[in-house]
């Protein structure tokens, strides 16, 4: 677990989250098999709210629209892993239940361009339910 995904941890437990970090499972893609990983799983007793959280706070540069709206862009597939099929499917193992409607998905994300917030963000939507911005 990096520094990024233990801020975020922190930052979900002061919401009153029971958090599990790393959750890695495997996938096959043809003749290649590698492992992925869903950084932080979350559940809220309180309330009953499941949630799965990509950090992506890694990048150190502003992510621009081209980055979440391109397939041909690098960033594009390790921004939206998490709504894999296989992503879903290990969540759904997770958190014990049936339907992709039980839980939601986030991303946290460092820095989005100022000038392409609202591009940014609605394509990150598109793939998952919240979009936070931990800029320092």
């Amino acid at each position: 677990m990096d520094n990024n995904e233990q801020i975020v941890r922190i930052w979900l437990e002061t919401k009153g989250y029971l958090v599990k970090n790393r959750l890695k499972y495997k996938i096959k893609r043809g003749t290649s098999a590698g492992w992925c990983d869903i950084d932080l799983l979350a559940y809220n007793p309180l309330d009953g709210k499941r949630v799965a959280v990509d950090v992506t706070a890694w990048m150190t540069e502003k992510i621009c629209f081209s980055s979440v709206d391109n397939p041909a862009n690098g960033t594009y597939k390790r921004l939206h892993s998490i709504s894999s099929p296989e992503s879903r499917s290990e969540i759904r193992k997770f958190f014990n239940i049936e339907n992709d409607s039980e839980y939601e998905l986030w991303h946290v994300v460092s820095f989005i361009s100022e000038t392409q917030r609202d591009q940014v963000t609605d394509a990150c939507k598109q793939f998952v339910h919240k979009v936070v911005e931990f800029p320092t």
